[in-house]
């Protein structure tokens, strides 16, 4: 469309949806010249936009990267600040003195929640906590903040999912759960 001169005419057109596909995927596809021209140069209207894969796009497991145990909390962010640094805390010294501390993930559902108040109160608690406790900091779990995911996507994680810790006063999470288990801070599994 270049050569004919129609991208202008079209603001564009898939010549400009190409290029902004390539500029976020580029990494995992390009353009198949193979394809591009096949009855010669400007034959048909064709775009020169036949894409192959490359590389495997990442899954959001990976692009998340979840761990072997994988727990997934979700506060009521509505409480008071005091009764969500306890429960919290709750949670940060069960995964901080669990056994396969390095090998868990923490998803924390904050949908709808503004993510650096969420992020203020989950790091002020583990920080009160680690200043009244002693906890090896060899081994220390991944946190994830779940602030834009989907309910496909939710539904998309949950085999990868090990348990929802089940908190004091908590949402409800935005897509069921089940069959994932669910346990308190006190119980969860090795």
């Amino acid at each position: 469309m270049d050569d004919l001169g129609e991208t202008q005419a079209y603001r564009g057109g898939p010549n400009l949806a190409i290029q902004e596909f390539l500029a976020e995927w580029g990494e995992h596809y390009e353009i198949d010249p193979a394809f591009c021209d096949f009855f010669g140069p400007n034959v048909t209207w064709n775009t020169n936009g036949y894409l192959r894969k490359v590389k495997a796009t990442p899954t959001l497991a990976e692009k998340l990267e979840l761990r072997q145990l994988n727990f997934v909390i979700f506060p009521d962010w509505s409480q008071f600040e005091e009764a969500i640094y306890e429960q919290l805390q709750g949670v940060w010294r069960s995964l901080l003195r669990h056994p396969r501390c390095s090998e868990i993930a923490l998803l924390i559902g904050t949908v709808g929640e503004n993510p650096e108040a969420c992020d203020e109160m989950v790091s002020g608690a583990a920080m009160e906590l680690l200043a009244l406790e002693d906890f090896d900091f060899d081994r220390e779990p991944q946190v994830i903040f779940a602030h834009q995911l989907t309910a496909a996507q939710w539904l998309e994680l949950r085999p990868h999912l090990t348990a929802r810790i089940v908190l004091e006063s908590e949402l409800p999470p935005p897509v069921p759960l089940i069959p994932l288990a669910a346990v308190t801070p006190e119980t969860l599994p090795v």
